[in-house]
């Protein structure tokens, strides 16, 4: 997938990173670095459906974390 994505958009293309992790008995989804969410919902299977769609139209990357703040997966880099 990431060889698809370098012969489209180029070897430096610079691609929006998003992440989804838990803050205050929610899970968000938000641009790195923003400031607010983008989506809310109370469980992260919910939240992942939702996200995932918006990346792949965003052509960009997901960055996953566990409740604990730890890092869990990073989706389509």
């Amino acid at each position: 997938m990431s060889k698809a994505r370098e012969y489209v958009h180029g070897e430096d293309s610079n691609r929006p990173e998003y992440e989804v992790l838990s803050k205050s008995d929610q899970w968000i989804f938000r641009k790195v670095a923003g400031e607010r969410a983008l989506f809310k919902k109370d469980t992260k299977n919910d939240l992942l459906e939702k996200a995932k769609s918006y990346v792949n139209e965003q052509n960009g990357i997901l960055i996953i974390y566990h409740e604990d703040g730890s890092h869990e997966d990073t989706l389509y880099d």
